[in-house]
């Protein structure tokens, strides 16, 4: 039996929040009880596996710049009645999450939307705790991606609708974080994704 296309597709393109945390909580040493932050959560699928998993104890702060999403995510979690996210309305260069707060902070397809890259890098890193860890999912442009569109206000090294991997090794070396994991072939599909595990200094 084959999937339909379009089902395929949006699968590719949607992922699949449950697994994509629990992988990510591997690869972060995440234990219940822990702080983790989300940047650009969208309609909160993630944030919501992210609380579920870091239990009553643990905290997420979640951010979107869209005031629409926003409501989406305090939404979601009001339904499911979660008590340990904190939802916060973001801000294009900054987490506005706590100083050093996080042992762990993510985000999925939104990294290469950021126009002052470095500016944000630095709040990043502000906001996660010594030795916490950042990891940026993101996919590669891709000629056939053109019809997306080239995302306003970007740097131009971005090279299209998306980013290469090796230039968020780079922008995130120059940051001060130490790269953990390259992962090529984090999600499948025509949407692909990479991920680049990062790590705060501990000392």
């Amino acid at each position: 039996m084959t999937v339909p296309l379009a089902a395929w597709m949006a699968w590719s393109a949607r992922g699949d929040a449950e697994a994509e945390v629990a992988r990510m909580a591997e690869l972060f040493e995440l234990k219940p009880g822990m702080t983790v932050g989300e940047i650009g959560a969208g309609n909160g699928k993630m944030t919501v596996a992210m609380s579920r998993l870091l239990g009553p104890e643990g905290k997420v702060y979640s951010s979107d710049l869209n005031t629409e999403r926003v409501a989406d995510i305090r939404t979601a979690v009001t339904d499911r009645g979660l008590e340990n996210v904190e939802v916060i309305e973001g801000r294009t260069a900054e987490t506005d999450f706590p100083p050093a707060c996080c042992d762990g902070i993510f985000m999925s397809k939104v990294y290469h939307h950021f126009t002052d890259p470095a500016t944000m890098n630095r709040s990043l890193m502000n906001s996660l705790q010594p030795g916490g860890r950042l990891a940026i999912i993101d996919f590669e442009p891709t000629g056939w991606q053109l019809w997306l569109g080239h995302p306003e206000g970007v740097p131009e090294n971005r090279g299209g609708h998306g980013i290469t991997r090796s230039l968020v090794v780079s922008e995130l070396t120059e940051a001060g974080f130490e790269i953990e994991h390259e992962i090529p072939g984090w999600w499948g599909g025509p949407f692909g994704r990479f991920c680049v595990i990062a790590r705060k200094p501990a000392d």
